[in-house]
């Protein structure tokens, strides 16, 4: 009973943490993560949004906003998989025939499920990187500690 226990708390955490992680994508939203409910795409959402302020060229915003498209299109394959899988596993603690093996192995196709969803976010961020100067990276460094500064104070 424990390990089943165990096994629907990793599952719930696997299953929040890349909601909870993408819902802060944006900055000017003060308290309220994400906007009006809705989650952001991720780390080129959030370069995108800050466009002017960085004063990203032309080129710059072409490159981001197709690596945007590319990994979000692969993100939202894996945020249904992982649906599909957190589902299966729920069914599964349900049911009381259903061997504790047949529930560590959905558990481990959630965990690789989630493994290809954070290497599809750590691409998208290095290929957007890869894209911006030292400055505009500098800048969008300060801007992120600027906003994380508000935040705390708003906290207080």
């Amino acid at each position: 009973m424990k390990k089943a226990l165990l096994t629907v708390s990793v599952l719930m955490f696997a299953f929040t943490f890349p909601a909870l992680s993408l819902a802060g994508g944006d900055d000017d939203h003060g308290k309220h993560r994400g906007h009006h409910g809705k989650h952001h795409s991720g780390y080129a959402h959030t370069v995108l949004s800050k466009a002017e302020e960085l004063n990203l060229s032309d080129n710059q915003l072409g490159t981001i906003m197709r690596s945007h498209l590319d990994h979000q299109k692969v993100q939202k394959a894996l945020m249904k998989k992982m649906h599909h899988s957190m589902a299966e596993a729920y069914k599964g603690l349900m049911n009381p025939a259903t061997e504790e093996d047949a529930l560590r192995a959905v558990a481990k196709k959630h965990n690789e499920i989630f493994n290809k969803l954070v290497e599809n976010a750590l691409e998208e961020r290095s290929e957007v990187n890869n894209v911006l100067t030292e400055e505009q990276k500098n800048k969008l460094i300060s801007m992120k500690k600027k906003h994380e500064d508000e935040d705390d104070e708003d906290d207080d």
